[in-house]
């Protein structure tokens, strides 16, 4: 199982998303606008054991609803994310 926290969602400029992995791992992320179009935050980076957090700038985003995807060993997580200005 992927535990993970978005924050703070609804959010405006900033959001952090927080992956707790229990072993290094590829972890591999994406956020998507409502329509599938790739949105300019895109990750794929090994990870060690632990607590890892990726800050997301959504400032120039309109405001809508995003999603962001988190592929791990196989394992995929959709998290729905709320931009309001």
């Amino acid at each position: 199982m992927i535990q993970t926290k978005l924050f703070p969602n609804p959010g405006q400029d900033e959001v952090n998303l927080s992956i707790n992995l229990t072993s290094a791992k590829q972890v591999s992320l994406t956020m998507t606008n409502i329509t599938g179009d790739k949105m300019k935050f895109e990750e794929n980076e090994n990870l060690s054991t632990g607590e890892h957090s990726f800050h997301i700038q959504t400032k120039g985003l309109p405001s809508g609803v995003y999603f962001v995807r988190i592929e791990i060993d196989g394992q995929t997580r959709t998290e729905k994310l709320v931009v309001k200005h």
